[in-house]
């Protein structure tokens, strides 16, 4: 059986851990490039891989591609499939 007080700091520190990923990524801008791609940018946690998932209907996800954030913990991608299609949603995913 685990002592009280140990349940309690693991339960914090769980805790700890979670929040600390769920607040650091998150999708920081987009730009439409003259060649009519789509460049996102993310920040995230430096040196983990994102997925940046899309859908055509916000119901069906496909990922496109995992992406690295760098030592600063920023990543981007360049979409250039974006503009074959009527209608494309993105968002960042952890593992």
């Amino acid at each position: 059986m685990v002592p009280a007080n140990q349940a309690f700091e693991s339960g914090i520190e769980h805790c700890r851990n979670s929040w600390t990923h769920a607040a650091r990524l998150r999708m920081t801008g987009f730009t439409r490039l003259a060649s009519g791609a789509l460049q996102l940018e993310f920040v995230g946690l430096p040196g983990r891989s994102y997925a940046l998932e899309t859908s055509t209907n916000v119901l069906d996800w496909v990922v496109l591609r995992w992406i690295p954030a760098n030592g600063d913990g920023e990543g981007s991608y360049e979409d250039s499939e974006t503009k074959k299609t009527p209608a494309r949603f993105y968002r960042f995913r952890e593992p």
